[in-house]
């Protein structure tokens, strides 16, 4: 697995920004990965194991450090502090930080960014989407 410098990783999610695959590109990309090319192919995995490795894929990168990140740790704890010493809505702090709702109601939830609202992580919603 490569590791990118906090530089690297802002560069390469400003290079990111607004930027949409053709669906030619994305057709290319998906059909190589297709049937017996996927390798994945053919295995059964029970829903222990499932549950764990979508838990191991969702704890390597945590917060800024994932290229896809729109908030960082400083973002997450304002709008923690928000979420919890005010009566803003959920969807109106989601617009002031350019993030959707889903996104402040998961961080609410301890779905998201618990490593900085020291909530201990829900894994529940692994489980549920699994089934």
């Amino acid at each position: 697995m490569r590791v990118f410098t906090k530089k690297h990783r802002e560069k390469l999610r400003q290079a990111k920004l607004g930027h949409k695959q053709s669906a030619e590109t994305i057709e290319k990309r998906v059909s190589k990965m297709r049937g017996k090319n996927n390798p994945n192919y053919g295995k059964v995995y029970t829903l222990a194991e499932r549950i764990e490795m979508s838990i191991e894929m969702t704890d390597k990168t945590l917060g800024s450090d994932h290229v896809n990140a729109k908030l960082d740790e400083e973002r997450v704890s304002i709008i923690w502090k928000l979420l919890n010493e005010t009566q803003l809505s959920q969807s109106y702090i989601g617009e002031l930080f350019n993030v959707s709702r889903s996104t402040i109601k998961n961080i609410k939830a301890g779905i998201l960014w618990t490593h900085v609202t020291g909530l201990e992580r829900n894994y529940n919603y692994v489980k549920d989407s699994l089934k």
